[in-house]
Order: C-alpha cells, then sequence, then structure tokens
C-alpha cells in the first residue's frame, strides 16, 4: 500500500516536471521538423523559379533561395 501511493506522488511530480517543458519540446520539434524539410528540398529539387513543389491554387510552394540576409537585406554597396 505504502509503495502505491510513493508511486502516485512520484508520478505526480514527474507529471508536473514534463507539463513545464512541453513548450520547449514543441518549439524544439518544430526547428526540428523545419530543418528536415529543408534538407529534404534542397536534396531532393532543383532551383528554378516558375517550378512548383505544391501548387494547390490557393496554395503555391516554390524553391527559391534568398542571397542577402534575413527578408532580402544585404550590405553589398
Amino acid at each position: 500500500m505504502l509503495l502505491l501511493v510513493l508511486l502516485q506522488k512520484m508520478l505526480k511530480v514527474n507529471l508536473i516536471n514534463v507539463k513545464k517543458f512541453i513548450p520547449l519540446f514543441i518549439v524544439l520539434f518544430v526547428i526540428l521538423i523545419d530543418q528536415v524539410t529543408k534538407i529534404y528540398i534542397k536534396s531532393h529539387y532543383q532551383l528554378s523559379f516558375g517550378n512548383s513543389i505544391v501548387d494547390w491554387g490557393l496554395l503555391k510552394i516554390e524553391f527559391v533561395e534568398n542571397p542577402g540576409m534575413a527578408f532580402g537585406f544585404s550590405f553589398d554597396n
């Protein structure tokens, strides 16, 4: 009986600790999926304009690369 009570207390503490880290796990999962899809697209598709990876009418995904930094900004003169 005592073992069962201790086990329940341990599980409750562990659930509370796990709940604290759920946002971190979600962020890490999203970053992982982002990087895996980038590597897959770069290794399986050619860089070209006009060829869509996905074209569902309202949603169109093309493989293009940005030569500058974020949003195309560059420090070139």
